[in-house]
Order: structure tokens, then sequence, then C-alpha cells
């Protein structure tokens, strides 16, 4: 991109340059050639390098937050260790229990009903 640039300003002084010189008349070109300036071509790659450049720093910005996201997490908390201070297990086990004590409530009834018909 430097080298665009300072390659631009060589032409713009070699254009000033040349208007400075006093000539004895206009130049037209009746050829009909489809030339395109030196400036043009600069331009061109000027805008090619640029969109290059903002597609490379869009795509690194994708893969930056990504990493951001991903390295943001903090360790929250503390390890547990052993099953009786574990929460979950405590209350899975206290689930458990209790809907064995309703199933054998459940045929304790049907058991009384059942006993109760005799």
């Amino acid at each position: 991109l430097n080298d665009v640039d300072s390659l631009r300003q060589v032409y713009m002084r070699v254009m000033l340059e040349e208007a400075k010189k006093e000539s004895s008349g206009t130049n037209i070109d009746l050829a009909g050639g489809n030339q395109q300036a030196k400036e043009l071509d600069l331009f061109r790659t000027n805008r090619l390098i640029n969109k290059d450049l903002k597609d490379i720093s869009e795509e690194i910005s994708e893969k930056s937050e990504v990493i951001n996201v991903i390295s943001n997490f903090q360790p929250v908390g503390y390890e547990i260790k052993g099953l009786s201070k574990n929460n979950v297990v405590i209350y899975a086990g206290l689930a458990f229990f209790a809907m064995a004590g309703f199933i054998l409530l459940l045929q304790l009834n049907k058991f009384l009903e059942a006993y109760k018909k005799k």
C-alpha cells in the first residue's frame, strides 16, 4: 500500500513537471487507442489492496471474537469432591427413596383393599 502511494506521488510530480513545460499546442490522440492512464491503474490497485485489507481484517476480527468468547469464561465455583457433599447425588437419592416409598404405599393400599373385600 505504501509502494502504491509512493508511486502515485511520483506520477503526480511527473504530471506537474510536464504541465509546467511550455508546449506550443495541445496534443490530441486521433488513433482512438484505448490506453488507460497509469494513474487509473494505480487507483484500481489501491482499491483492490484496500478491499483485500478490509476482508483480512474482518476475517481476523471474526476469529478473534471467537477466541475472546472462549477465553472470557472464568472458572467459577469450586470442585465438589465426594458423593456425600454433592447436592445432585443427595437430591437424586432422596427422590429415589421418596418414589420407592410412594410405590410401596400404593401397593399397601391395593393389598388392604383386596383384604377388605375378602
